[in-house]
């Protein structure tokens, strides 16, 4: 197995907000859970990159139509080797988010458990869509 050239040197949770829904009824039991990922890439002069995942699970305006509102974005440093310039933008704009995500999915699985509901397994997104 050989180590890859794109690495990430850091991460950090930057903001988790939640708020429940008090006056939220689900008649039929079923939910249709909303994704929204926003991924904005910041690249520096020495190969590297601070990627931010901002992941919400429904919107924020229509929060009155919806159980809760979730919303938990994750920053990351990324770097990479001179001889591979020619893939970087596509790793960032796919691979970071994907790699930032799966940090972002225990929060979420947490936060939806300690709600009340059912604990959320968000599912693998393909950012390259």
């Amino acid at each position: 197995m050989k180590e890859s050239f794109f690495k990430l040197l850091n991460q950090s949770t930057e903001e988790i907000i939640f708020r429940k829904n008090p006056n939220y009824k689900n008649t039929d039991k079923s939910i249709n859970v909303e994704f929204l990922p926003e991924v904005q890439i910041k690249k520096f002069e020495n190969n590297s990159a601070e990627v931010i995942l901002k992941f919400q699970i429904f919107s924020e305006e229509k929060f009155e139509e919806s159980p809760f509102f979730l919303s938990v974005t994750e920053k990351g440093i990324f770097e990479w080797s001179e001889d591979h310039l020619d893939q970087i933008d596509d790793l960032l704009k796919t691979s970071a988010p994907a790699v930032l995500l799966s940090y972002v999915r225990s929060i979420i699985s947490q936060a939806t458990a300690f709600s009340g509901y059912p604990a959320l397994i968000v599912p693998l997104i393909n950012f390259a869509e």
